[in-house]
């Protein structure tokens, strides 16, 4: 059985490249919260690894301004400095994407027995006389 998140990526939505594209996403049902989480996880992922590349690019470049020894030395520290800036928002982006995720785990789990009624039934009869 495929689940909810799964279904509703194939049913013909692309992944949010952007907050209004998540945005148009209307929560509807159970499926429509699966695929808002994914998309959220998913833009998520990509905006951190935007800006872990961009934090590499940039210190790179950033490192090699200095023309002699000790100015080349200057330039790596503060290059450091500034892209640690971008790194760490990096990884804020991509915890705010694992956010979504453990947030879709807590829907189906506080409404599990809204989604799937009959997966809790006990196969024991308590009413047998």
């Amino acid at each position: 059985m495929t689940s909810p998140a799964k279904t509703a990526r194939t049913a013909g939505r692309g992944r949010a490249k952007s907050p209004a594209d998540l945005a148009r996403i209307e929560l509807r049902g159970t499926r429509d919260v699966a695929a808002y989480a994914q998309e959220a996880r998913d833009l998520g992922r990509a905006l951190a690894m935007e800006l872990d590349m961009t934090a590499h690019e940039l210190d790179m470049r950033l490192a090699k301004a200095g023309a002699g020894l000790w100015e080349r030395f200057a330039a790596r520290r503060a290059s450091r400095q500034v892209t640690n800036r971008l790194r760490r928002s990096a990884a804020h982006a991509n915890a705010a994407g694992d956010e979504c995720m453990r947030f879709w785990r807590a829907y189906r789990q506080v409404y599990a027995e809204l989604i799937d009624p009959d997966r809790r039934k006990s196969s024991w009869d308590f009413k047998d006389k």
